[in-house]
């Protein structure tokens, strides 16, 4: 029979008659260590977005000849208070990095265009890309993986990307793709191949960003060397 109606109730049964049915494996937490540094990364990465956006204000007030200063006393205090806080959380992150997490972390920033920061965050949230068969999965848990909507003949909407998963991640991820459309041949070729079919710019930087989650994924997994512009013709190396 056919529901019409959506409730707490009618959900569970839905959820619990699955759970019969398909017996899903039970979800493993995170160790508690590992649950820790992922809240205090994505909290530090709250605090720098913070003091850039009073760091603006006060930027912009510089130009206002009556500008109160009140204002400016308070987003002063503000500053300090979240550079302080900033410098707080990056010591405290520092000493609680595992080895092993490490150790993933410096061979992601063998790929031209990952740097410390995208590395450390990338490594935090997938758990050194551990549990992950492929660089799909951990583009789609990132929030990365274009999503398609389509119904028969009538619906079809353009692809975007998906606003699951990680915001603080993607953002990083996106800076790094920023400076792998300059200096990793296999990003730009790719960049520039999706801009002459076409493509805008952000599409093609999510091209990018993808790109480098390929890259990352083969680098960890393999523990191999980063060979920029590996498989390219000689042509594109120049």
């Amino acid at each position: 029979m056919k529901a019409i109606s959506k409730t707490d109730r009618s959900d569970a049964t839905l959820l619990a008659r699955y759970g019969q049915v398909f017996q899903p494996p039970v979800s493993r937490l995170a160790e508690e260590s590992l649950h820790q540094l992922r809240q205090q990364h994505k909290h530090l990465n709250n605090l720098r977005i913070s003091q850039q956006a009073v760091a603006n204000q006060l930027h912009a007030l510089s130009f206002d000849p009556r500008a109160s200063q009140k204002v400016k006393a308070s987003l002063l205090v503000l500053q300090q208070s979240y550079l302080t806080q900033i410098a707080l959380f990056e010591d405290e992150l520092d000493q609680m990095s595992q080895q092993e997490l490490q150790t993933i972390s410096e061979r992601m920033q063998r790929v031209k265009g990952i740097g410390p920061s995208s590395a450390q965050a990338l490594c935090t949230v997938t758990n050194g890309l551990a549990g992950f068969e492929s660089a799909k999965a951990v583009a789609k848990f990132v929030g990365i993986a274009p999503t398609q909507v389509q119904s028969g003949s009538s619906v079809r909407r353009r692809g975007r990307m998906a606003r699951t998963g990680l915001g603080y991640v993607r953002g990083l991820l996106y800076m790094a793709a920023r400076s792998a459309r300059k200096y990793n041949l296999s990003c730009k070729a790719l960049y520039d191949r999706l801009q002459a079919k076409g493509k805008c710019h952000k599409v093609a930087m999510v091209g990018v960003m993808n790109k480098l989650i390929h890259q990352v994924f083969a680098v960890v997994k393999q523990d191999v060397k980063f060979v920029n512009g590996f498989g390219l013709p000689k042509q594109n190396l120049a």
